[in-house]
């Protein structure tokens, strides 16, 4: 695939299964840029993805990184459809190529991160950065537009007085 194909397959998988917590890409070579492409399309269409940067331990050889997978596949904790044929070969060597074992290792990386619970009504504190952009991204929320306003208007006058503040989220 070409970045824009990664990209959009990234957000195509993100709608599909939105409890996904993280998705890492690799920060070696041409990754990079396309964490930059990635993090330029979430600004347009303003849907922001849980990427995290995956990097590689350089004092650990690839294929002792891949070795990690083995404890996994020991504990039965790495489950493999019928389908991932490609994968079975690379994992038991039948070829050369070793890209989808090596980011399958990565996901020890990203299973090690505990996912952030799901922000709630519950939210103990209505005015923390989180509830208000909980707010912000629901569609129908009642507190959108005074909340887009208070923050537009913050962003300009950042020195806002208690009262003030109070009297943006009345």
């Amino acid at each position: 695939m070409n970045p824009r194909e990664i990209i959009e397959t990234m957000f195509q998988l993100m709608e599909m299964y939105p409890s996904t917590h993280t998705i890492g890409i690799e920060t070696v070579a041409w990754q990079k840029a396309l964490k930059f492409f990635a993090q330029e399309e979430m600004r347009k269409r303003n849907k922001w993805l849980p990427i995290r940067e995956l990097k590689p331990d350089t004092r650990i050889k690839k294929e002792i990184r891949i070795k990690g997978l083995i404890p996994r596949f020991s504990n039965g904790t790495i489950f493999l459809k019928r389908t991932m044929k490609a994968l079975e070969d690379e994992l038991f060597e039948r070829v050369k190529n070793d890209d989808l074992k090596d980011a399958l290792a990565y996901q020890l990386q990203v299973a090690t991160i505990t996912p952030q619970p799901r922000i709630g009504l519950d939210q103990p504190d209505p005015f923390s950065i989180e509830a208000i952009l909980y707010e912000l991204g629901r569609k129908n929320s009642p507190l959108k537009p005074a909340l887009e306003r208070a923050i537009s208007e913050m962003y300009v006058s950042p020195r806002w007085t208690n009262e003030q503040l109070e009297e943006a989220h009345a």
